[in-house]
């Protein structure tokens, strides 16, 4: 049967007030070749030591991680960079902008919900 699906050749497609009405605006942005470019799949993060702690700065301490990373894999980063320093360390706690993270968060998360604001995200750790 009619599902109501429609078959349009997209180099016939011009953006017209027609079109725009009854096609999504996506499919109209992307025939005519004025669509926005793909978010990155990816975000920058910077990790820092907490002010006020003595906890050593890490190497690498600039990362681009996808963002459905989990703050459970960020805290492990942390902990085997400062075991590689030789600073053994034993509960890592995360916060960004004051608020401590909860292992269920990703990066995603942090990003629109605790951080709001450009790149990278700062993430201090203890």
């Amino acid at each position: 049967g009619d599902y109501g699906r429609v078959s349009v050749n997209v180099d016939a497609l011009r953006g017209t007030e027609e079109e725009r009405e009854f096609l999504p605006k996506w499919i109209v942005d992307h025939a005519l070749g004025v669509a926005p470019p793909p978010e990155s799949p990816k975000l920058s993060l910077e990790l820092k030591p907490m002010a006020g702690t003595s906890t050593p700065p890490i190497s690498n301490a600039s990362v681009s991680a996808p963002k459905i990373l989990g703050v459970r894999k960020i805290k492990e980063y942390v902990k085997e960079k400062l075991d590689a320093d030789g600073k053994k360390s034993a509960n890592i706690e995360l916060e960004c902008a004051g608020v401590g993270l909860d292992d269920a968060y990703t990066l995603a998360y942090i990003n629109a919900h605790v951080w709001k604001k450009g790149a990278p995200i700062i993430v201090e750790y203890r």
